[in-house]
């Protein structure tokens, strides 16, 4: 069974709070990518998309363009 988008970003919020470390791509399938960490809840844009805003990345980005990056957290505490 395939989430809905309200589903998503529910489950999204519930396990990462603002402040997360991810790891994100601009372009998905290209190797450039960036650590970084959430500065939003996510929320659903235009009814069919899950977005997050993180730090140094204007507007939302598609939850599809992060990961977790579990590994960056003690990093980012510095």
């Amino acid at each position: 069974m395939t989430s809905t988008p309200d589903q998503t970003v529910a489950d999204w919020n519930a396990r990462r709070p603002v402040g997360t470390p991810v790891r994100y791509w601009p372009i998905m399938g290209e190797p450039e990518s960036m650590v970084t960490r959430t500065r939003s809840p996510a929320w659903v844009l235009g009814g069919h998309t899950p977005v997050v805003m993180v730090d140094d990345v204007a507007g939302g980005v598609a939850l599809s363009h992060v990961r977790l990056e579990p590994d960056a957290f003690e990093v980012m505490q510095l």
